[in-house]
């Protein structure tokens, strides 16, 4: 689905793995299993105008449709 927007991935990290992921005692290991490709299905696409291309804009007009 990222794809057609963009050629980078963010990672997506379910709520239940937050306290592991931020937890500095975590190994190695355990950290590369959770970046596992989030599930298409569970994200939706939505069109968004372009205040959403500066750094420089932090409000709702960021996600407002386009």
């Amino acid at each position: 689905m990222v794809a057609e927007v963009h050629d980078r991935m963010p990672v997506i990290l379910p709520g239940e793995h937050y306290a592991e992921w931020l937890d500095p005692g975590t190994d190695e290991a355990r950290l590369l299993e959770l970046l596992r490709p989030y599930p298409a299905e569970l994200m939706v696409a939505r069109d968004v105008g372009p205040a959403v291309n500066s750094s420089k804009n932090d409000s709702p007009a960021c996600v407002a449709a386009g």
